[in-house]
């Protein structure tokens, strides 16, 4: 049974709901979150693999994931 596109899109994002996402960031990690939804099910409907779709996802998202990350821990060391 072929994968969801959400859940390839869990997988990519996974690590960063490991941190918490602060509130006032939830509604920038649901946009992405959404856009790449998008982007899985557009990739997966052309005939791309699952692989060559995560690994799409990965390199997509690894800015944005290192930003929110850095933005996290700023987060919390100045409330």
């Amino acid at each position: 049974m072929p994968i969801a596109p959400e859940d390839l899109v869990e997988k990519t994002i996974a690590p960063l709901e490991e941190l918490g996402i602060p509130e006032q960031l939830q509604r920038s990690l649901a946009s992405h979150q959404a856009n790449l939804v998008t982007l899985a099910k557009n990739l997966l409907d052309g005939g791309q693999s699952e692989d060559m779709v995560q690994q799409t996802l990965d390199a997509v998202f690894s800015a944005y994931r290192a930003e929110l990350a850095k933005t996290i821990m700023s987060l919390r060391e100045h409330p």
